[in-house]
């Protein structure tokens, strides 16, 4: 996962206009409300585009150093391999014959799982074809300056 923009250069909401103002990305609500810590965000390109994932994440200096805010970038195969890995709970429950009980204690669960695993898809297709939005995805919306 290569990092294409990071702290000190620039500031947490600097690299959020990066990804949001000047590329053409979705983000993936659903899956980032799974996995994503504390102001992480998780973007995609557009349908038609290519499916590339962005991340915005802390990361480690190095043990005992402190973290940094990055941005970085995987093609969609290989994004998928962490996402399947991140979402393993997600992947069961939906696979698990079992998970009515589960679903049944958390109203709304079931809902939650099916966007994640609508976002998934839309990432490991690359949806670069232009098959339409991607389902439970948001736009980016901002531009710099805006």
């Amino acid at each position: 996962m290569p990092t294409i923009h990071r702290e000190p250069d620039f500031g947490y909401d600097d690299l959020v206009d990066l990804v949001e103002g000047q590329l053409r990305v979705v983000e993936l609500t659903a899956v980032n409300a799974e996995i994503g810590g504390p102001g992480e965000r998780l973007w995609m390109m557009e349908p038609g585009l290519g499916g590339d994932v962005y991340r915005l994440w802390r990361k480690s200096r190095g043990k005992g150093r402190g973290t940094y805010w990055a941005v970085d970038r995987d093609r969609p195969w290989e994004a998928v391999v962490w996402l399947r890995e991140a979402l393993s709970g997600v992947l069961g429950r939906l696979t698990r014959p079992g998970a009515a009980y589960a679903y049944a204690l958390e109203p709304g669960r079931e809902e939650q799982d099916l966007a994640v695993l609508d976002e998934l898809e839309a990432v490991r297709a690359g949806r670069g074809g232009g098959t339409g939005p991607v389902p439970g995805a948001r736009g980016g919306g901002g531009s710099a300056g805006a």
